[in-house]
């Protein structure tokens, strides 16, 4: 594969990927934390591509790796942190919403910016060492945006966040692969048993990322309820749609506030 093909297939998988996990984190964080954090994420997003950036500028040793090496590391740690932040989401929910502080809220901005650091990191490093093609690369990153924050929204209804969050991590390694053959056997062999795991995982998705209604939430509250049950439950573009009867002739339904 000629190499600047294989670079444009890569940045545009990458930003595909970056900005339909955005998206989609922005619907778990409305249905999952109070209401006023749902838009923390744009925040993260940025601290974590800048993070990514200054990290190539300040630290030259990065620059002396070989490229394809290099850049199969960044999406490779892009993929792997995707799943790691979620199953740390998804398992510590109750600590997380334990309360609001500044302290929990640090700390949970810097655990979310980790994929956007691999990201940013693999953005600067693309343009650094392609600097006469910046405005193509460019390019090729803004559609790759455009068609990232399209496809969580038509995607959210069939798949779900959870699937979604799945599939994004396994785009990540997939662009990985295209650069696995520079890395030592251990390496190659590492980064095929991940992707496969991650192939077989995705129909288990709902049980590895079991993501929760806010406990102070309305939902949460009515959930406790007696004689409450269950009729719906879906993913959709505005957030987490769940409808719950409470007799036979009452029902509710329940969208992020």
């Amino acid at each position: 594969m000629n190499n600047k093909f294989r670079l444009y297939a890569v940045l545009l998988i990458l930003s595909v990927a970056t900005l339909t996990l955005e998206v989609v984190q922005l619907r778990i964080f409305a249905y999952s934390l109070m209401r006023s954090l749902a838009h923390i994420i744009i925040s993260i997003a940025l601290l974590g591509s800048g993070i990514g950036s200054i990290n190539i500028a300040i630290f030259p040793r990065l620059n002396k790796i070989k490229e394809e090496k290099l850049l199969a590391y960044l999406l490779f740690g892009f993929s792997i942190s995707v799943m790691a932040t979620h199953l740390a989401f998804s398992y510590f929910f109750e600590q997380i919403n334990q309360g609001y502080d500044f302290p929990r809220l640090w700390l949970f901005s810097i655990i979310f910016s980790i994929p956007y650091v691999f990201f940013g990191a693999a953005l600067a490093f693309i343009f650094k060492k392609y600097i006469e093609d910046v405005p193509k690369l460019y390019s090729i990153n803004l559609i790759g945006s455009g068609v990232g924050c399209l496809i969580a929204l038509v995607a959210l209804r069939p798949l779900g966040a959870e699937k979604l969050v799945m599939l994004i991590s396994l785009t990540g390694a997939a662009g990985a692969l295209f650069y696995a053959g520079h890395l030592s056997k251990k390496g190659i062999a590492a980064a095929v048993i991940y992707t496969m795991a991650l192939v077989a995982g995705i129909q288990y998705s709902e049980t590895l990322l079991e993501f929760k209604s806010k406990p102070h939430g309305g939902l949460s509250q009515m959930a406790k309820a007696a004689a409450v049950k269950r009729e719906f439950s879906r993913w959709d573009p505005l957030g987490r749609i769940e409808v719950y009867s409470f007799s036979d002739k009452y029902s509710y339904m329940y969208m992020p506030d």
